[in-house]
Formats: structure tokens, sequence, C-alpha cells
């Protein structure tokens, strides 16, 4: 019993940034049974709030009792990729943790996540595969290589993963990912379909509803259901320039210029983290908008 409270204090210490530790995470005889325990105890992104200074001065505590708990190590590091941007220490932590814990397949998730936000597409895809070849009931990692390929573009991969993920655990991100490449494609009812069971499961999931309203405006000519799913978007996420612009878009083509006039102003302010792109088209409609309103 003392092993399995050992190693919940570990992730205690993370979600309140407290604790002492006296012990290390044992694990259970049996090799399945102690990979089993040890992933349950991995902790793969940090809720919000977290105090990253307490949960790192825990996790420093618990790893100089435990310097072979690989669950420490990988917990310590997604403290750093998460909440301190810190790629280099977590790497290193990812990359003991593996070491000694070689055969523990959410390690190679977290690492993979890890290389993508580091830029390192090809090494995070081989991560993911590892994860998948070493436990290919992991939907997370089918998952987390579906969005490597519909990045690359790579449709019909990224919709057999996401596949995968959605039978093995059916999470809203990849129906909302699926989804995304459908649009992507130009299918726009499988699109739609998949983004209606991602907003049953999160209903305020931002992309689901940003990208359900672009089917429906591009696939559907239905504005008056891509501007409530814009509103949604907006509502869910109100500092994302995408769905501002899409909206201004929407209202331009229902005739509301003061609205689409409004949302236009939304992208010039948010510029510091919108594309350039959608910030200079948002200032050419602007002028076109003022001069007609002249």
């Amino acid at each position: 019993m003392r092993k399995g409270i050992l190693a919940r204090l570990a992730v205690l210490a993370i979600l309140c940034g407290t604790g002492a530790f006296t012990g290390g995470c044992k694990t259970a005889p049996d090799p399945k049974a102690a990979l089993s325990e040890m992933t349950a105890e991995l902790v793969s992104s940090l809720p919000p709030g977290l105090d990253a200074d307490a949960a790192l001065a825990s996790l420093d505590r618990a790893i100089a009792a435990s310097p072979d708990s690989a669950v420490y190590y990988s917990n310590r590091a997604t403290v750093n990729r998460d909440a301190k941007k810190d790629y280099s220490r977590a790497l290193a932590d990812y990359d003991k943790a593996i070491e000694l814990a070689p055969g523990l397949s959410q390690l190679y998730v977290n690492r993979g996540t890890l290389r993508r936000l580091a830029g390192e597409l090809a090494l995070a895809r081989a991560d993911y595969s590892e994860a998948i070849e070493l436990n290919p009931e992991n939907a997370l990692a089918f998952c987390r290589r579906a969005d490597l390929e519909r990045m690359n573009h790579e449709d019909e991969r990224s919709i057999a993963d996401y596949t995968a993920a959605i039978a093995l655990e059916p999470r809203a991100e990849a129906f909302c990912g699926r989804g995304t490449v459908y649009l992507q494609a130009e299918r726009y009812d499988l699109a739609i379909k998949d983004l209606n069971e991602a907003i049953k499961l999160n209903p305020h999931d931002y992309t689901a509803h940003h990208e359900r309203g672009l089917a429906y405006l591009e696939g559907k000519t239905d504005p008056a259901r891509a501007l409530a799913d814009m509103d949604r978007a907006i509502e869910a996420d109100p500092k994302q320039p995408a769905a501002h612009a899409d909206k201004a878009r929407i209202c331009e083509f229902l005739g509301r210029r003061s609205e689409a006039l409004k949302e236009y102003r939304t992208v010039v302010k948010l510029s510091p983290s919108a594309p350039p792109a959608l910030v200079e088209q948002a200032r050419k409609r602007i002028a076109v908008l003022e001069d007609m309103a002249q």
C-alpha cells in the first residue's frame, strides 16, 4: 500500500506545488503491472494555477530521495517544459526518465510533445511512433502523431491515426483533429459530423466551434450557422484573431458592415499575436469599409 501512496504523493506535489518526500516510487513485481502503475502517476500537461516553483522544489526533493524514479524525472520535465519553457532541462529529464524506464510508452509521448514545441518535428514523430510500438493502446500517442501528420498535410495517415485514437478513447481533441482534416480536404459533411462530436464532449472548445463555422460557411453556404459558431469560438477564447477575422468576413457577407468593422479592428488590436498577413488584410478591409461609410 505504501508504494502506491508514495507514487501518488509525487503527482500531488505537482498538482499542489507542495510536499516532502522520504521515499521513492516503487512498482509491482509484474512488469506490465509496474508499467501501468507508473503510467498512472505521470503528468502529461499541467493544471491552471500551478505554482511551478513549488512543484519543482518538491520534485527536486523527490529525485534526491529516489534518484531511480522515472516518474519524478518525467514530471519535473513536464513542469519545466510547460511552465518554465526550459526545453533543455526538460529534455535532459525526459532522457533520464526513458533511460530508467525504456518500456514506458507515455514517456515518449511526453518527450515527443517537447520536441514538437521545440520545432523538432521529425524527432517528435519518432517518439510518438515509439510510444505506439510499445503500447498500441496509447490513444494520446496516436492523437499526437495525427496532429503532426495533419500539419504536414498527410491527410489519410492523419485520419487513420485519429480514427485509431477515437476507437481507443473517444476524446474531443481527436474528433476535432479529424474534423479539421476533413475540412481541409473539403469533405464538409464528415467535418461537421466530427466537430459536432467534439463539441458534445467539450462545449467550450474554441477550435471545434471555429472549424465548424468555417465548414458551414465554405461548405454549406450557411452564414447564420457559421456566425453562431464564430460567436461561440470568440466566447471560448476572445484573444484568437482568426475567429474575429472570420466573423468579420461573415458579417460583410450578410451586409452587417458596422459589425464587420468592429471585428477587423479587434484583429488589428490583437496584432502582436496575429499572423502579419491576417492583420494586413484586416487593415485593408477597415479602409474599404470606412470609405464606404463616408
